[in-house]
């Protein structure tokens, strides 16, 4: 019901875009398909990204240390891919 009503509205105004995109963040955190796109989200983009890895700079943790995770995402290059990280994509 929830997905209904937010394409029923979506696009209609900005502020009502603001309001159903808050609305639909437990949905977008757990992945639905159909509320990404909506949100203008290629579902398929899991497929096409390649090669991930990730590296840490110690293989022990510290409880209350800080370590640095370096990684590795392969993409097309037609592909925009954000990563939440610093505001970079």
């Amino acid at each position: 019901m929830v997905i209904a009503f937010a394409q029923q509205y979506w696009g209609q105004t900005k502020s009502g875009d603001w309001i159903l995109r808050r609305g639909l963040r437990t949905l977008f955190k757990h992945g639905n398909l159909d509320m990404l796109a909506l949100l203008g989200y290629d579902i398929t983009a899991a497929e096409k990204v390649t090669d991930v890895t990730l590296q840490p700079e110690s293989d022990v943790a510290v409880i209350g240390g800080l370590t640095t995770v370096t990684y590795t995402v392969r993409a097309p290059e037609t592909m925009p891919v954000y990563l939440g990280l610093n505001g970079s994509s």
